[in-house]
């Protein structure tokens, strides 16, 4: 009787025992680590799909996700990230089979970049690749309008035409295997004389090189762009500006020809580049 009874309680101690780890292995498959890319750059307009991984028993109920702050980057239901404005946001993943189990990105968001250029016609500059690891020298390169802005194998344009046109380099190495710049050249004008003459004249975009004060009523016309240079204002000063077309500041450089320089395509080459 003895042997039996001292059976039994062993029996009962391993039923227990086996209580236990069945609540153990089932707290641990609560936990587990999320794996998922910690940092993402991006651009203002851009987006990014989170790809988080974790144990299968995290991974079937799937994720939540929630932005630290919205204004900067917004995250959807489904994980993906789009960048609104410039700054710094942090996206919290978290496991829907368990909210202890949880990991964070940082989003950094940068200012998108510009590709047009503002040019005044019959200037030259040389483009400028977006990496190091490339020279100018070893990229293809093209225009979409030679009679607007042609463009060498080192990569200098000159601007030849009033008008558009885009310069694509072409290179493995180069992300997507291209880099555009988009061309606009245009006529210059420093004085508000000059930019009534311009907007009355033929060309469809207009250079404003210096600061101009519109002292009398001006109308932009629907056919007509006015690009201000870096820095350069355009203000109504007792005139009404009367904007029909496009008047607009976003450019990644302008050049224009440098004072008392002849405008013959030959020198320009032999410049290589005009400072902006």
């Amino acid at each position: 009787m003895k042997k039996i009874i001292a059976v039994m309680l062993s029996l009962a101690v391993i039923v227990s025992m086996g209580g236990l780890f069945q609540e153990a292995d089932v707290h641990a498959a609560a936990g587990g680590t999320i794996k998922v890319r910690k940092t993402v750059t991006l651009m203002t307009g851009k987006g990014y799909q989170l790809h988080p991984r974790a144990k299968h028993s995290i991974d079937k109920k799937g994720y939540l996700y929630k932005s630290s702050n919205p204004k900067v980057a917004v995250v959807t239901p489904g994980g993906k990230i789009n960048a609104v404005r410039k700054g710094t946001a942090g996206i919290t993943v978290t496991s829907r089979a368990s909210s202890s189990v949880r990991t964070k990105v940082k989003v950094k968001v940068n200012k998108k970049k510009s590709n047009i250029v503002t040019m005044e016609v019959g200037s030259a500059a040389k483009m400028k690749l977006n990496t190091a690891r490339t020279a100018n020298t070893s990229a293809a390169w093209t225009s979409s309008d030679p009679a607007v802005a042609s463009v060498d194998k080192r990569g200098i344009v000159i601007a030849k035409g009033n008008g558009n046109a885009v310069i694509t380099a072409s290179s493995k190495k180069l992300a997507g295997g291209r880099q555009t710049f988009r061309i606009m050249a245009a006529r210059k004008v420093t004085t508000l004389a000059e930019l009534q003459s311009a907007l009355s004249g033929s060309g469809s975009n207009i250079l404003a090189a210096n600061d101009i004060s519109v002292t009398s009523d001006i109308t932009v016309p629907a056919d007509k762009t006015v690009l201000l240079g870096r820095g350069t204002k355009l203000t109504a000063n007792g005139g009404i500006i009367t904007n029909k077309g496009r008047i607009t500041n976003i450019t990644a450089a302008t050049y224009v020809c440098r004072p008392g320089t002849p405008l013959f395509y030959r020198q320009l080459m032999a410049f290589g580049q005009l400072d902006a």
